[in-house]
């Protein structure tokens, strides 16, 4: 239940910082989770228990890092004095908060070719030991204390490879979803945003004061059809891909590029001044014009394009898409391989 609560409170993007009420939420999971299991221990004599409580730590160690483990070990380590202040538990609690700070140095610094699954077991035993010590010390039966480890070891080692892979799937149905919902986002030739993130991203900046001024570049490859014809659509594939290059190498934000048509594409600039615009317009129509595409078996292309750019400093991005789209034509039917604008 924990692992499954704990990957769900996770945002769904692929780059997330947890937020402070979710880094509460995971801990007060952990704490009811260990408090349940620890609810159920196993008595032994001389007032010692055992139970499973450290699984929980080993997959915070290993999964969230110290920043979860460490304040997790030190109030599972109190909450065992909840069932009495005793020799036992007072080991019990010296030997958990001690491992906890161990186990996130060892995280560290294990080199990243040991399995996860084996670097999960090998903390587990360290956890199982720890135990059996505490054990030996409280009885003084040698016997009696290897029997309870090996069967200690054999349940809790059995429990963790059973976890690790409950969990294991849950990430890799998380990251399937997270994949596809990114290809949805997508141009599959470009890799650039596609029409669907376009019309979305203008929607939220139509709502976000924080922009004074928005603008639309929209760039169309001269004379396309004639590539395509000439050269084929492969190499037409070609010259859309490096222009999409090109257009990540120049623009300000590369997450605010977008091929919104067959050899049509736009940026979206935010609280840009007229001569930037200016200068990043006429920057990439220059770039573009500089030098040939390559095309297949050594062969390459002139190519061109033509921009479109408008500006507003009010929220009718409808009528900016217009008017970008207006300066297009009109760069195209001036002649091509021009910047025409309107700027606010």
């Amino acid at each position: 239940m924990m692992s499954y609560l704990g990957i769900k409170l996770i945002p769904n993007e692929k780059n997330f910082i947890l937020t402070r009420q979710q880094k509460l939420l995971i801990f007060l999971f952990a704490g009811l989770t260990s408090f349940i299991v620890m609810s159920f221990s196993v008595n032994l004599p001389e007032n010692m228990k055992v139970d499973l409580r450290h699984v929980i730590i080993i997959f915070l160690v290993h999964y969230f890092g110290p920043t979860f483990s460490i304040p997790i070990t030190i109030f599972v380590s109190i909450l065992r004095l909840y069932w009495g202040v005793n020799q036992a538990s007072v080991l019990s609690a010296m030997a958990y908060i001690l491992i906890g700070v161990v186990l996130p140095l060892l995280n560290k610094h294990l080199p990243d070719f040991i399995n996860k699954c084996v670097t999960l077991i090998m903390y587990n035993t360290l956890f199982v030991i720890a135990s059996g010590f505490n054990m030996y010390y409280l009885t003084g039966n040698i016997l009696f204390s290897l029997n309870v480890f090996f069967l200690f070891l054999l349940v809790s080692t059995i429990v963790v490879v059973l976890e690790k892979l409950f969990v294991d799937d849950m990430i890799r149905n998380r990251q399937m979803y997270l994949n596809e919902k990114e290809y949805a986002k997508r141009d599959y030739l470009t890799g650039l945003l596609n029409m669907r993130e376009f019309n979305k991203q203008w929607q939220l900046n139509q709502k976000n004061d924080a922009y004074y001024t928005t603008a639309f570049l929209m760039i169309d490859i001269d004379h396309f059809k004639q590539i395509n014809d000439t050269y084929g659509h492969p190499n037409g594939n070609l010259v859309l891909q490096q222009l999409a290059m090109i257009l990540r190498i120049n623009a300000p934000d590369t997450e605010q590029i977008y091929r919104i048509g067959g050899e049509e594409f736009c940026l979206i600039l935010t609280n840009c001044t007229a001569n930037e615009l200016n200068d990043l317009a006429e920057k990439v129509r220059a770039v573009v014009a500089s030098k040939p595409f390559k095309l297949e078996e050594d062969n390459s292309v002139e190519v061109t394009v033509s921009i479109g750019l408008a500006s507003t400093r009010n929220k009718d991005l409808k009528k900016l898409y217009r008017s970008a789209d207006r300066c297009l034509y009109q760069a195209k039917d001036q002649g091509r391989n021009r910047v025409v604008a309107l700027l606010a």
